[in-house]
């Protein structure tokens, strides 16, 4: 019997345990110079991506990415340390328009954790930002993360897919002492094991 595939953003709480174009040239050329553009280091540190790189995760730049439409089959998820996480798992892309981009949101019984999501990247490869956020079991503050998608556009596949898990900093005023804090930066990496993501 064919197994019915499961949407990745279904999976992640499981995975989770173990300017647009500048104004005018000056800003065109600092954003060019720079590592990372200055719509992703809204959301998350230089620094954290600095860590995230140099555990071999690679972050794309450019607004001109390829289009990544439709699903992709992720078997299995594989983290950093050679452990499959989880098997038969899908990457769905629902639409993609430049470097706007909507993906598949499995959490509607608490409400559209979704902050933003966006594609960067040139030529072939690409980087899909996706920041959202986890609530609390039995509580009203939410963790916010951020989940960055690498990875090459070939043909019907795409080649040496990598996730990027980075949890980011918050404050939540009624923890046990009054304010409950997180200065974040926790990274977790994971990868297609087999290195290809094959269009459904």
């Amino acid at each position: 019997m064919k197994k019915k595939p499961v949407s990745l953003w279904f999976l992640l709480p499981v995975i989770m345990l173990f300017m647009v174009a500048a104004c005018d040239k000056d800003d065109d050329e600092k954003e060019q110079n720079s590592d990372y553009s200055e719509e992703l280091t809204k959301i998350v540190s230089a620094k954290f991506l600095d860590n995230a790189k140099a555990l071999g995760f690679s972050i794309h730049k450019g607004n001109n990415p390829p289009d990544v439409t439709g699903e992709w089959k992720i078997d299995p998820i594989v983290a950093k340390d050679g452990v499959a996480r989880v098997s038969n798992a899908v990457l769905s892309v629902l639409s993609q328009d430049g470097t706007s981009i909507q993906l598949m949101n499995k959490y509607p019984a608490y409400g559209d954790p979704v902050l933003k999501q966006f594609i960067m990247g040139s030529g072939n490869n690409f980087t899909i930002v996706h920041h959202y956020r986890i609530w609390g079991q039995g509580a009203v503050y939410n963790a916010p993360y951020v989940l960055l998608l690498s990875g090459t556009r070939e043909g019907a596949a795409i080649k040496n897919l990598k996730m990027a898990n980075i949890s980011l900093p918050y404050d939540w005023p009624g923890g046990h002492d009054g304010l409950e804090h997180s200065d974040g930066g926790v990274i977790e990496i994971y990868s297609d094991g087999d290195g290809t993501s094959e269009k459904l």
